[in-house]
């Protein structure tokens, strides 16, 4: 059996518009939690206190 491995990618939005990027995004969460069995994790997030100018970061497993 292959070992997994965590992807972390990083997406810095223009200030301000970070929260868009993330309604934008969401579907796409969404659908690779519905239809990717070999995808353990993924998630979305920012970091606390961004509150919509900091980096969205997403973790994949």
């Amino acid at each position: 059996m292959k070992e997994p491995f965590y992807i972390v990618a990083t997406l810095q939005p223009v200030p301000g518009k970070a929260q868009e990027v993330i309604e934008a995004i969401q579907p796409l969460t969404e659908y690779v939690k519905a239809n990717e069995p070999g995808c353990l994790q993924y998630e979305m997030f920012q970091p606390a206190g961004a509150e919509g100018n900091g980096p969205v970061v997403f973790i994949e497993l």
